[in-house]
């Protein structure tokens, strides 16, 4: 499984924790699935909505860990 967040260019830091940005453009997250040890992955599947708490404004995934 491979988690990763995406926000617009023009949602820096700053302007996210000042809630100046609408959420589309601010931090999302999205999980990938390998079946083959990761050598290819799946297409990004959103999960935002069912792992950012209401309040939190900056967030971020990582650092990853993993299993051999």
């Amino acid at each position: 499984m491979l988690l990763s967040s995406y926000n617009g260019a023009e949602a820096t830091e700053r302007r996210i924790l000042r809630g100046e940005v609408p959420a589309a453009r601010g931090r999302r997250v999205f999980v990938q699935r390998s079946s083959d040890d990761g050598r290819t992955f799946s297409a990004p599947r959103e999960i935002t909505a069912r792992v950012k708490k209401p309040g939190w404004r900056w967030y971020a995934t990582g650092p990853g860990h993993a299993s051999p």
